[in-house]
């Protein structure tokens, strides 16, 4: 039997986790994707059938050569999908911002109802590199987060793709959850900042959009024994922390 779609969206989980975590298991997969462990397990007994990952009798899951290959082979195609939408160029209008905004917000508010809560309170504004950025302030949105805000991740890149398709173009716009974006890339900035303090060397964080690396570099501003700066290009660009 061949990989479906749904097996493939499996093994692109298990990729992108890797690159993060150290530890991954049918748990945190399962958070990630927001099923059910049993399906999880499942779909992971067939991967290994294929090829495609180990996994050690403790739980542990690892992908194989051939696993990495055809994961990053998925990821090379999702980035092209996104490349038929070009990003914005020139400078818009304020009307054309607007209408943006409007599409972003229907779309987001679209999403929302499947979770009853289509009537959310949206706060829209612009970051410092023109991103726009919808955060949704409402109580009981846990569900849109999930666990160390996995589910959030994945909403931002459903809705970027649903927004791009949409306007024909890609233009940056950012989903928050009750400022839970900022409170978990604040909290991780400053856990690899005493990293790179502790043992005296640079230290990488996972790839980032403009607004998440910002969100870096200011909550370390303050901080004088370390220095940031952002490497590589999008998608791949992230910020690198190094002690003073």
């Amino acid at each position: 039997m061949e990989l479906t779609s749904a097996h493939l969206r499996y093994l692109l989980a298990i990729y992108e986790v890797s690159r993060t975590h150290l530890d991954i298991s049918s748990r945190s997969i399962a958070e990630k994707l927001g099923v059910t462990k049993p399906s999880v397990v499942r779909i992971m007994n067939l991967l290994m059938e294929r090829g495609m990952i180990i996994k050690e009798y403790y739980g542990k899951i690892y992908l194989t050569d051939r696993g990495i290959f055809v994961a990053r082979e998925v990821k090379k195609q999702l980035d092209e999908v996104l490349a038929h939408f070009p990003p914005v160029e020139e400078e818009l209008t304020d009307e054309e911002l607007d209408t943006i905004a409007d599409v972003a917000i229907s779309i987001l508010r679209s999403i929302l109802s499947h979770f009853d809560a289509a009537n959310s309170p949206i706060d829209e504004y612009e970051g410092d590199e023109g991103e726009l950025i919808l955060d949704v302030t409402a109580p009981d949105l846990a569900v849109l987060i999930g666990r160390h805000g996995r589910t959030l991740d994945a909403l931002q890149v459903m809705f970027s793709l649903l927004v791009s398709r949409k306007l024909g173009f890609r233009y940056p716009v950012v989903v928050d959850v009750e400022s839970r974006r900022q409170d978990k890339v604040a909290s991780m900035a400053q856990s690899a900042a005493e990293r790179a303090i502790r043992t005296h060397k640079s230290v990488s964080l996972p790839p980032m959009n403009a607004y998440e690396r910002r969100l870096v570099h200011i909550a370390l501003r303050g901080n004088d024994a370390v220095d940031t700066h952002s490497e590589g290009s999008d998608p791949d660009r992230h910020v690198v922390i190094v002690a003073r």
